[in-house]
């Protein structure tokens, strides 16, 4: 076992700063009138930490960004590849737009930041 994704995995639990937050897996399907809808596969309660961010994009626009940092153990049970995911936190549900794997330069991941727009 990969000792930075034990480390990791630690201190992303703890009770600090760590906070509880829903990951759901979207299953793509295909309604009546041939559409295609994402309804909820997979949900899991994990523990994460969230940090927020503001980008300026031009001179008077602003764009909000908030990243959440899942353990990549508990991640074990979910499908990360070609998958669309949610996030229910504090009450509101957000669209995952982008995932970027972090870990050790053995290319061993150990924490998976999850990327939404507010």
């Amino acid at each position: 076992m990969n000792k930075f994704e034990n480390l990791a995995d630690k201190l992303i639990k703890g009770r600090l700063w760590s906070s509880d937050a829903t990951l759901i897996q979207l299953v793509q399907s295909k309604d009546q009138s041939n559409k295609v809808i994402y309804t909820d596969g997979q949900t899991e309660t994990l523990k994460c930490a969230k940090k927020d961010l503001t980008k300026k994009i031009n001179d008077d626009k602003f764009e909000f960004i908030s990243a959440f940092y899942f353990s990549m153990k508990s991640l074990k049970n979910f499908d990360m590849t070609k998958n669309k995911f949610a996030i229910e936190y504090n009450g509101k549900r957000y669209f995952v737009d982008d995932i970027q794997r972090l870990g050790t330069m053995k290319n061993e991941d150990a924490l998976v930041k999850m990327v939404v727009k507010r």
